[in-house]
């Protein structure tokens, strides 16, 4: 009987499980090679391969490993080495239709002595739009998933 009705529910639960969730980004890691002076910039691909609008946002952050490896983030612009107050990204927030894609222009400026070290941040991109993966056709109470996929970029110069 608990087979039976395990089984059931199992099959229930997957019939609404068709919708894809995310999105693309190429490349995943950016070197700028930058000088102080001059702002230099790089291109990020983002697509949208699923059958739903995206709504899309980006911002930077800093980041660092502990001692066992893991990433532990922070405030942009608060550590010794980060690069992240001297990044912009055009457009910071955009949406994406169904099978769209669109090139992020990211741009480092660098004042004068601040090209002496080697310096990082993190570009995350977040779907702000939440998606229903299991939609309700009937508009009535149903069990469902809330997701927001968040990629992030390492930013190295």
């Amino acid at each position: 009987m608990y087979r039976s009705i395990t089984l059931t529910i199992m099959l229930l639960a997957s019939l609404g499980l068709h919708a894809q969730v995310g999105f693309q980004i190429s490349p995943g890691k950016v070197f700028f090679r930058q000088r102080s002076g001059e702002p230099v910039s790089q291109t990020v691909k983002i697509m949208n391969p699923t059958t739903t609008e995206m709504t899309m946002e980006c911002k930077f952050v800093d980041w660092k490993r502990d001692s066992t490896g893991k990433k532990l983030y922070f405030q942009p612009g608060t550590l010794p080495n980060s690069n992240a107050k001297f990044l912009n990204v055009i457009p910071a927030s955009f949406t994406l239709q169904p099978g769209e894609s669109r090139v992020l222009e990211v741009i480092l400026s660098l004042p004068e002595g601040q090209d002496r070290q080697v310096t990082n941040s993190m570009l995350f991109v977040t779907q702000v739009s939440e998606k229903d993966v299991v939609p309700n056709k009937e508009k009535k109470m149903a069990a469902g998933a809330i997701f927001r996929v968040e990629m992030g970029i390492h930013i190295y110069n």
